[in-house]
């Protein structure tokens, strides 16, 4: 029997931002605002949250995280000014203070065990839901930096688009500039993920994102699927079929990574009958045709 452990990886997370909540009212600006429970966030408990326009749809998603007296959103970098100005329009109410502190933060995911990485005093870490070796860690980058240089030596590098690439294999969402207010929370699976709770009070877009819950018929469902290119397709493209002699739209490309040379893995999302009975595909000339595997 192969007994091998898996080496450890450090993947450079370079195309992840933060944006960063503080002040006296900061938990009640949130509250009101992020699909989770902010309450229940601590240092040992982060979570993926969502902020919603009042139609429910999603403006931004986001690992959230706290510290002492501050939160932290961790999204896509080219992201942070969307999520900013969304929430500084209700944030003037509040003792609050935003700000995107990407500059001076680094950002890294970690594939390891917990116990190497427990002990580094202000390395800030996110464990991932769907595997207990998965973490993002991040600090402001004069802080970290020893301890980024002992892990370097420690683990393989690795890349973002392979992290993704393990985001997207989990079912592990994204919300860009190109799919901003395009999609409902359920659409992309975001209450089997945590990332909604339907106990704490109102929040923008919560009677929406409720009704869907307890009484609609959801459509549209998130699958993984692969696409042969060597040209991942952008987030917000739209998806295809052919009906008769007409070629119809029929869902989004939600997030997508290089897999190996030639293959793309994608999240998308459409209805369950586009999913099951019809080929899909990316452009009118049917030449990119995807294939879902869940």
């Amino acid at each position: 029997m192969n007994t091998a452990v898996a080496p450890s990886r450090l993947f450079n997370l370079h195309t992840y931002g933060v944006l960063k909540a503080s002040g006296p009212d900061v938990t009640r600006l949130l509250q009101g605002q992020l699909t989770c429970d902010v309450e229940k966030i601590s240092p040992t408990q982060s979570r993926l949250g969502a902020h919603c326009n009042p139609q429910g749809r999603i403006i931004s998603l986001f690992w959230l995280y706290r510290s002492k007296d501050a939160y932290y959103l961790l999204m896509p970098h080219d992201h942070v000014p969307v999520a900013l100005a969304a929430l500084k329009k209700y944030a003037i109410f509040y003792k609050a203070t935003l700000a995107d502190v990407s500059d001076n933060y680094l950002i890294n995911g970690y594939a390891g065990s917990i116990k190497t990485i427990a002990s580094f005093n202000d390395l800030m870490c996110i464990n991932m839901p769907s595997s207990p070796l998965r973490h993002i860690i991040f600090g402001p980058a004069e802080a970290i930096k020893t301890h980024l240089a002992f892990l370097s030596s420690q683990a393989e590098p690795a890349s973002a688009n392979a992290w993704k690439c393990l985001d997207i294999a989990d079912h592990l969402p994204a919300i860009y500039p190109e799919t901003t207010a395009k999609l409902l929370p359920h659409e992309i699976n975001l209450p089997a993920l945590q990332a909604v709770s339907f106990e704490k009070g109102c929040y923008t877009g919560q009677e929406i994102i409720a009704r869907m819950h307890y009484k609609g018929k959801l459509k549209n469902h998130l699958y993984h699927a692969e696409l042969i290119s060597q040209d991942p397709p952008k987030p917000g493209a739209t998806i295809y079929y052919q009906h008769q002699n007409d070629i119809k739209p029929c869902g989004i490309i939600v997030d997508s990574c290089l897999k190996d040379y030639n293959h793309c893995s994608v999240l998308i999302v459409t209805d369950e009958s586009n999913a099951k009975n019809n080929h899909l595909f990316l452009d009118h000339n049917h030449h990119h045709y995807f294939v879902i595997q869940d």
